[in-house]
This record gives structure tokens, sequence and C-alpha cells, in this order.
């Protein structure tokens, strides 16, 4: 009998639990838009055999404070059908299976059959089991199977500090709070966040540095200050032994100036990673595994009402460039993917949040914000300087 697959709560995604119990579901939720049928007794028996030798979709949490682990559950996670047929992919309209909860007690992870026009199928997991990346090792094992091919499985139990320190013992501290919204201060509006999908057909060389400059831009329409951006790295480049669809990432941080350009962008965040910026820990970190999940998400809640108040954040936005993606991978036993995104989860604290997906001829982009950074047209201002600068030559 093989050994039950665990791991311990990585401090990271302990911050993502304390998200998750204010802002439920803060999810990786990944779609793919294709065409073809979706057999639904087909996918869920792909589904159970590539979860088993990727355990990390079946996690449960146990434990308590620093004690907290994830367990295999050894329960495959469920496939079910939900109404599309008014979703157009592009809005939150019609789409609220986006906020069906995944509960830390199980499932934390599942898959939609979207019934539509158009065919699709959603990959939904907590974000404190999965990172994006993560979860598309754990897709394609299911599309292996979906074509009749063996799955490479991920048992790796590292977490992402375990990564960094192999690397790297230096360490960094946090940033001060002096980023200014991407869309100006905060106004009176219902509580939550807005999205929208935008899609670029075409070839386009330095995106992140073309978005980033564009939110830079955008911020600068509505007063001076810093535009500092979180853009995650993922670590997995750093062990290529090992397989894992946990939360292997770390955050870089971009200072944007005046005289930037996309080109100067991506040189800088280069450079970082030459140095092995994205190994490096903050200070600190360690004491947040002493306090209680609940407790923690309370301390999340009011930093981002502050940040409200004050109109200053930690860091303008999150830009997370997730690259290629060979949607060939993602086809199989009559679906073919065409096109695949990632939802923006809610995160208050954050003036704005960008998830970006490239494949064949194509570039996804979702960018979301809180309602009360959306009023009167300022998140479609935004969407237009993200439109102009994906135009732009560079």
């Amino acid at each position: 009998m093989s050994k039950l697959f665990q791991r311990p709560l990585s401090i990271i995604e302990r911050i993502w639990l304390g998200v998750d119990s204010f802002y439920a579901p803060y999810a990786v939720q990944i779609v793919l838009e294709g065409k073809g049928h979706v057999d639904e007794g087909q996918l869920r028996s792909a589904v159970a055999e590539a979860s088993e030798v990727n355990p990390g979709s079946r996690l449960v949490l146990k434990g308590a404070l620093h004690r907290l682990h994830w367990r295999d559950s050894g329960i495959n996670p469920p496939v079910r059908r939900v109404a599309g047929n008014h979703w157009d992919g592009y809005t939150p309209a019609h789409a609220s299976f986006f906020w069906d909860p995944l509960p830390h007690t199980g499932p934390t992870c599942e898959v939609l059959i979207v019934d539509g026009p158009m065919p699709r199928i959603v990959f939904r997991a907590l974000h404190a089991v999965m990172d994006g990346r993560g979860a598309y090792l754990w897709m394609e094992d299911v599309f292996r199977c979906l074509r009749g091919e063996k799955p490479l499985g991920a048992f790796s139990t590292l977490a992402e500090w375990q990564v960094a320190r192999r690397i790297t013992n230096r360490k960094r501290e946090l940033p001060p709070v002096e980023s200014i919204p991407v869309t100006g201060k905060s106004r009176p509006s219902r509580p939550g966040t807005t999205w929208r999908r935008l899609t670029f057909y075409g070839e386009y060389p330095k995106v992140l540095g073309r978005v980033i400059w564009a939110v830079a831009q955008s911020a600068w329409r509505y007063g001076d200050g810093v535009v500092r951006l979180m853009i995650p790295v993922d670590l997995r480049s750093r062990i290529p032994e090992e397989r894992s669809t946990g939360n292997l990432t770390i955050t870089l941080y971009v200072d944007v100036k005046r005289d930037s350009t996309p080109g100067t962008i991506m040189q800088d965040l280069r450079s970082q990673i030459d140095q092995k910026v994205d190994c490096m820990l903050f200070d600190g970190g360690k004491a947040l595994n002493l306090l209680p999940i609940r407790l923690l998400g309370t301390g999340i809640k009011m930093i981002a009402h502050r940040h409200r108040l004050n109109g200053l954040y930690s860091a303008s936005g999150l830009i997370t460039n997730l690259g290629f993606i060979d949607t060939r991978s993602l086809s199989g036993a009559g679906f073919t993917t065409t096109t695949t995104f990632v939802m923006p989860p809610r995160w208050d604290n954050l003036s704005t949040f960008i998830l970006m997906t490239g494949s064949e001829g194509r570039v996804e982009i979702m960018v979301c914000v809180p309602n009360s950074l959306a009023t009167d047209n300022r998140f479609e201002r935004l969407l237009q300087d993200i439109g102009q600068a994906m135009s732009m030559p560079v």
C-alpha cells in the first residue's frame, strides 16, 4: 500500500486561506473553450485516473495552528454540469458557478462542464492547494488520460520557501504602503469586484511589459505617485526534477518610472530573476504560522479597508503571466481546446488583478478591479489603456 500523501501548509497557503475566509472562493479557475463534444462519463473517469497520481487535487486541511497540513482525502474531485447558456465568456453576467464554494474540508478541486452554445470545461482549485501552473499540470494529466496516454503524476511535497532556500539564504523586506491605485481612489459602490476578458489575436512580444506599462499610465491619469506592481514568479524552473501541483510561486515587485518602457520593464524583471530575487523570502513570514486562519483573514480584511480609506496600497496591482499554453495538451476524446483563460480571484487588497495566458495566435487578458474602483467609466478607461499598449510597437 502506498504512503498517504500529505504536506505541511505553507505560509503563502495560510495567507490564501485567510483571504478565502472572507472572499470565498479564493480559487484558481481555468476555463477551456473549444469545439467538439464533452462526454461526462469519459471526463469523470479521466479525472479519477489523473487525480490518483496528482493527489494535490484531493487535499483536505487537517491539524491546528502551526501543525496545519494538507492530506489526501482519497476522494476524487467531482465532475458536474452547470448552466452556461447565457454566459458570453467575457463578463461576469450569468456565470454564478464561479462563486460556488470550495471548502478546505473538501472538495478543494472540481471540474465543471458548462452547458451552452460553446463547449467549455472549467477546472477549479482552491488557491491554497494549487497555483495556476500546478493546476495546469493536473489538467494536462486529465487530458492524457482522455487520450489513452499514461499520466505523469505530481507527488512533490515541497513548499515555496523550501525551494527558495535551496537557491539562496538572502532575505528582503516588504515594500512600504505607498503605491497609488490603478483607477483612482475608492468611491461609494457595492462590495465585491468586477472583471472583463480581453482577447488579442496575433503575436505580442514583451506582452507582460506592455501590460505593466499600460497599468502605470492608467494610474497616473488620476495623480502622481508610486506605481509598483506585484509579479508572481513560478519557481518550478528552479527544480526541474520535481513535479508539484502546489503553490510554488514567489512575488517580485517592479517599480515603473515615467521613462519606463515595456522593454526596460522586462529587463528589470529578467535582472531580478538572474539575481535570484524571486527566491529571497520576506522577513517575519514565519510569525503567520501562529495565527488562526480566521484571525489572519480578519487582519487581511482590515488592511483592505485601510487601503480604501487611505488610497494607498502595498502594490498598485498584481499581474500574473502564465505564459504560452499548448492547447493540444488540453484536447482529447472528442474535445479540442481552442483557447484557455484564468478567472481572476477576488482580493480587495489589490486595486487591480490581471491574469494573462497565451496560445497559438492569441493572448487572453483577464482584468479585475474592486467595484469601488470601477465607477464612472474608470474601468473602461483602464481596458482602453491596455488595448492601446497591446497595439503599440515595441
